[in-house]
């Protein structure tokens, strides 16, 4: 859900600044996470910067150590998965 949300916020931002090229993120929470799905979803660059071990917080509020490896596939398969990218890209039509 906050995948589509920030989908939707990052569409009208790019929309009304074409030259939006990048995300930066932590990465570290949903949130974050959330913002370099949407993101590179979009088609833009995404720039994230975990903490040492590549900690991340999960739902819970506990932390846990991923590898560079996980971190992009988790990226790469919520972005790509073809249900939530048909959501997705049905929302930024919804915005023209």
């Amino acid at each position: 859900e906050l995948n589509k949300k920030l989908f939707k916020v990052f569409g009208k931002v790019k929309a009304e600044y074409p030259a939006l090229a990048t995300i930066v993120s932590g990465g570290q929470t949903g949130a974050d996470m959330a913002g370099v799905i949407a993101g590179k979803a979009l088609g833009l660059n995404v720039d994230v910067h975990l903490p040492a071990g590549f900690v991340q917080r999960d739902v819970n509020r506990q932390d846990y150590k991923n590898t560079q490896a996980g971190i992009e596939k988790q990226i790469a398969d919520n972005a790509k998965d073809t249900d939530k990218l048909k959501q997705l890209q049905s929302l930024l039509k919804s915005l023209g």
